[in-house]
């Protein structure tokens, strides 16, 4: 989970539920020649996304696992609101949308008329979805959206899931889900894997299915300019959900990947949660039925066990067909109802043994009046974290007022949140991360959590602060400012997505109409939801958000989580201890809250504006390219791929590679401080304030060969975004207190990490690799106390005090003529004097020859297998494009070999990358986890693989396969700005064609099967090859390299201990 403490991002404290790809398969990697691209991900705020502003992985992870089991946000979908996902975040707003219609029923602003409402009616449904149901009693779902242009997202969901399971089916549901991939009634074995993929459609990506509680839905996306491939792609629903065939020795074989998968979710984060949920949940089935069910079982289960569960719950009035995409939706439904029509008479045929239907497991919580506690530590858990929750009857609703009453939630939590991210600023702020959240669990049943992960030794000290803000609220409430502000910033959310109402993918709607199918809530439309919001956001007021502190916070239903390293257990207070804290700042005084917000402009003199000095149009790509005044290069493509996106990315040869090797650590986190510290005369809490309800993103760049900036925002925001950068270069901010706060809290997010087996599994593998080189050593205390506020700002002025070498690339929806307004001001104005640099080679290099490395470390039996192919690599555009088809043929058979035919793993990862500097080179991986017992049997297997392939042309089907597939993905991707932006980056920054970008039909039409032969012959090579691997301890041996190591074995055996 991740979020901004910036401020600069609004994004939205809202509800969560079960989102419950729990048991999902494992996508394919996409364009490996897209993977060779280091594209650097857009941040979601206005400053450097950096360890601060995120959950570390190891709470991550813990959080993940505990959403998976109490029905929270598996996928992390924002819930603006409990019917739907109402996505409140401004960066994340335009997914929940309505999509182009040639027959849309208003294109107009939905008016804000103040007129009475009435709260008791049910919410509006999108009046564009046709619903209905076959004659079997199948329901349907069927939408056009013409994005992504000739695709189609087909859904079959059935309402049944873990819950639905008896005492030896426990992990069945999904084991049911895996049978469907292996053999239905029309497609043999893996045919339906294999005909998706003839067609582009990528196994995991495009193929998938996930398992939760209440739910199993099966995911299809096919092309919609293909006849055969829509009807296939219902016949494939139709053969799921009454066609599987459960070969016996398909079963059998399954089993394997199952147990790998189970193995591969084991963790601290998972023993946690066995320890925490039984107290969390009690009173729920839900504490004792996670879709990955119980290992034993699933080893031993009869077959007929399994094909009971499928027969009994697998039933037409259970099921529902969702289908969403760029298609005439009345065909669609036609179709819908010509497959489905058997489907009944086909299931009761095959239920007539079934003398009677077991009864289904209430899935509700019993509530109590009973404090409960629970205190979980282990081996591998970093640092304490403590949630205090209170359990309530909340049952879902889908009225106008429980729509509203989800606002009014949202607000409350949104304001309570932001405070507590104020306190992370100070100097020694109380705790390293803090928040309050609601979840549902079930139908009737809402947890709200006060979570916190407290500095050193400090645990009951940073409960106080928490408690203490939270008495604060509940004493003298909330502030008109605050409202007033967290107003603009969801009445700008709704605004977004109705404003990407016809540039919403396919894929957002999706998860709403499920949702409808098994829970009931409703799908209102982007005009219909922003009509609500503009009737009731005004009328909320600050004593009905102040109301909800006191509802949520009091309940007799009390649980009290602890988490804590095992070497700490000793000194944890007790459950009674903590409440008897809680309970106590009742008695304090607390002062209310004093909302400082800044009255400055964010630039209070403007720059004097540069000017464009020559302009080109390269007409083949639609771009643009200006040159400024101050030598900057431009570059400028106008788009109608998303209505209210505006890309900009930008570089500069240098980076931190001309810094010395003392400032080095300073340099790599310069911009984490500096993106908590403000700009100009502006703190980052007044900036926070001041941009809340601006959609925005802009972060300076710094990497080992250059500097530069990336971000985006909405068209009508693009004067704030390239004020911002103008500040960002120019006037960044001293800030003291923030660089004390930024020492505070990462000596508390990197101590203990070398509790974690994967922390120390990956530092080995870089130390290895590169030599232990002083510029790939690992983020730990000793490179903390290296890093110096000073040097910080010094080496940022220096990287970014002259600009004119600066390329910049802007992607989107603009206007060119308001564009170069803004280029002349912000861009050209910025400092220039001539300077032209070229990184520095510091000596960064994959070590030549064989280099191994076995670490024993961990309580779980499982292990980690990674694989380093690299070498020399002409860089060339055909060439990058040979070693991604190789690859993907490689991925391709190493699924088959290992997954599929051994039951080695759950999945194969393989990536390739490709570099230019400081030598041109290569770098393939190959990484999975397995049973400790099969790891050499199954690298050998790997290596067979890679052998084979450079002995043996691949078969011409199999090259047809990765074609196809590309072809489809480029199809895609060409109408996506993100595509745009990082491809023209990445051409102007290597200096290669631009126009390349238009022959990739010809070049992947030229990759022959003697050609993936060739590069195979090349790349899979094992003469420079690290072999690594990660055993638990209980496998024996020590925590210290294996001969051929260049580690000191001393030094890792201490401490891995």
């Amino acid at each position: 989970m991740t979020g901004s403490w910036s401020g600069l991002r609004a994004t939205v404290v809202t509800w969560s539920r079960q989102r419950e790809p729990v048991c999902r398969r494992p996508s394919a990697r996409r364009s490996t020649e897209a993977a060779t691209r280091p594209e650097r991900r857009l941040r979601a705020n206005c400053t450097p996304v950096n360890v601060l502003a995120r959950a570390d992985d190891e709470e991550a992870a813990v959080m993940r696992t505990r959403a998976m089991a109490t029905g929270a946000a598996q996928r992390q979908r924002w819930r603006g609101l409990r019917w739907g996902r109402l996505v409140l975040a401004l960066a994340l707003a335009a997914a929940a949308a309505a999509a182009q219609e040639a027959d849309r029923r208003a294109t107009d602003v939905p008016s804000a008329e103040t007129a009475d409402l009435d709260l008791s009616a049910p919410l509006p449904l999108d009046p564009l979805v046709r619903t209905g149901t076959t004659r079997s009693g199948v329901r349907f779902y069927v939408r056009r959206n013409s994005r992504p242009e000739g695709r189609a997202e087909l859904r079959l969901v059935v309402r049944s899931g873990s819950l639905q399971e008896d005492e030896r089916q426990l992990g069945l549901a999904h084991f049911v889900e895996h049978m469907a991939f292996n053999g239905t009634e029309h497609f043999a074995k893996n045919e339906a894997i294999e005909y998706l993929r003839s067609i582009g459609m990528e196994f995991g990506a495009d193929v998938n299915a996930f398992t939760g509680f209440d739910r199993t839905v099966y995911q299809l996306r096919v092309p919609t300019d293909d006849e055969e491939a829509v009807e296939r792609g219902l016949l494939i629903l139709e053969d799921w959900a009454s066609g599987l065939t459960f070969a016996a020795e398909e079963i059998d074989r399954e089993r394997g990947v199952v147990i790998e998968e189970w193995r591969g979710g084991r963790g601290a984060a998972a023993r946690i949660s066995d320890q925490h949920l039984p107290v969390l949940l009690a009173g729920s089935p839900r504490a004792t039925r996670r879709p990955i069910g119980d290992p034993d079982l699933l080893r031993t289960f009869p077959h007929e066990d399994l094909i009971r569960y499928y027969r009994t719950w697998y039933r037409p009035e259970r099921m529902a067909i969702v289908a969403v995409g760029d298609f005439d939706p009345e065909r669609m439904q036609r179709r819908i109802e010509r497959a489905f029509r058997k489907l009944g008479s086909r299931q009761a045929r095959r239920q007539r043994a079934e003398s009677e239907r077991p009864a289904e497991i209430e899935d509700r919580v019993e509530l109590s009046s009973a404090d409960r506690f629970s205190l979980a530590t282990d081996p591998e858990i970093q640092r304490p974290r403590l949630e205090h929750v209170v359990r309530h009857a909340a049952p879902r609703g889908g009225s106008i007022g429980d729509f509203r009453d989800d606002l009014i939630d949202s607000l409350f939590l949104r304001m309570f949140n932001q405070r507590l991210g104020e306190l992370l600023q100070q100097a020694e702020p109380p705790f390293l991360s803090a928040g309050a959240g609601l979840q549902r669990v079930d139908a009737s049943t809402v947890l709200f959590t006060l979570a916190m992960s407290p500095q050193e030794g400090l645990l009951l000290e940073g409960l106080d602060s928490v408690a203490v803000e939270a008495e604060r609220v509940r004493r003298h409430g909330f502030l008109d400012s605050e409202l007033e502000r967290q107003r603009g910033v969801f009445l700008r959310a709704f605004e977004r997505a109705w404003e990407e109402r016809d540039t919403t993918s396919s894929g957002a709607f999706v998860a709403d109409y499920i949702d409808h199918f098994v829970d009931a809530e409703p799908y209102p439309d982007a005009a219909q939801r922003l009509d609500l919001v503009r009737r009731l956001l005004p009328a909320i007021t600050l004593e009905e958000i102040n109301a909800r502190s006191q509802r949520w916070s009091s309940g007799d239903d009390r649980v009290t989580l602890l988490t804590a390293p095992d070497s700490e257990a000793e000194d944890l207070p007790d459950g009674e201890a903590i409440l008897d804290r809680l309970e106590a700042v009742r008695e304090r005084e607390v002062e209310p809250w004093v909302d400082e917000v800044s009255t400055t402009p964010l630039m209070e003199t403007l720059p004097e504006p540069g000017e464009v000095t020559t302009r080109r149009q390269i007409e083949e790509l639609d771009l643009h390219h200006w040159s400024l005044s101050n030598g900057i290069e431009v570059y400028l493509k106008v788009t109608d791929f998303k209505r209210d996106e505006v890309l900009l990315r930008a570089f500069s040869p240098g980076g931190t590679s001309l810094v010395s090797e003392e400032e080095f650590p300073s340099a790599v986190m310069s911009q984490t401080v500096l993106g908590i510290s403000g700009l100009g005369e502006h703190s980052m809490i007044e900036l926070g304030k001041m941009l809340s309800d601006k959609v925005v993103s802009i972060s300076p760049t710094l990497d080992e060969e250059g500097e530069g900036f990336q971000g985006g925002g909405s068209p009508q925001d693009l004067e704030t975004l390239f004020q911002l950068l103008h500040l960002q270069a120019t006037a960044p901010r001293d800030d003291p207190e923030a660089f004390a706060s930024f020492e505070n809290r990462m000596a508390g997010l990197v101590r203990n990490r070398r509790s974690r087996p994967e922390i120390v599994f990956g530092e080995a593998i870089e130390e290895a690799l590169y030599d232990d080189h002083p510029r790939r050593q690992p983020f730990d205390e000793a490179f903390l106390e290296r890093i110096d506020h000073d040097t910080v700002l010094r080496v940022h002025r220096e990287r970014f005090a002259d600009l004119g070498d600066f390329t910049f690339v802007i992607v989107g929806a603009f206007e060119l003529d308001a564009m170069e307004a803004l280029v002349e001001r912000y861009l050209a104005s910025l400092p220039s004097e001539g300077r032209r640099e070229a990184p520095r080679d510091v000596g960064v290099r994959i070590v030549p020859g064989e280099v191994t490395r076995e670490i024993a470390m961990g309580v779980e039996e499982k292990a980690q297998v990674q694989l380093v192919l690299s070498g020399a690599f002409e860089q060339s555009v055909e060439e990058r494009l040979r070693l991604h088809v190789m690859v993907e043929v490689l991925r391709s058979r190493l699924r088959d070999r290992v997954r599929e035919d051994l039951g080695g793993t759950y999945g194969v990862g393989l990536s390739a990358s490709t570099s230019h500097w400081p030598t041109e080179s290569f770098r393939l991986t190959v990484s999975f986890g397995a049973d400790p017992e099969r790891i050499d049997e199954l690298v050998e297997v790997v290596f067979e693989e890679m052998d084979r392939m450079r002995r043996e042309a691949p078969e011409v089907s199999e090259l047809e396969k990765v074609r196809e597939t590309e072809r489809r993905n480029r199809e895609t991707a060409l109408r996506q700005n993100g595509f745009w932006l990082g491809t023209l980056a990445y051409s102007l920054e290597r200096g290669e064609d631009l126009t390349n970008i238009l022959t990739f039909d010809q070049r992947l039409s030229a990759v022959d099967v003697e050609t993936i032969r060739q590069a195979a012959g090349k790349y899979l090579k094992r003469e420079n090859l690290g072999r690594f691997v990660l055993r638990p301890a209980a496998a024996g041996g020590d925590a210290s390299p294996q001969a051929g190591s260049q580690e000191d074995p001393s030094q890792i055996e201490e401490e891995a201990a």
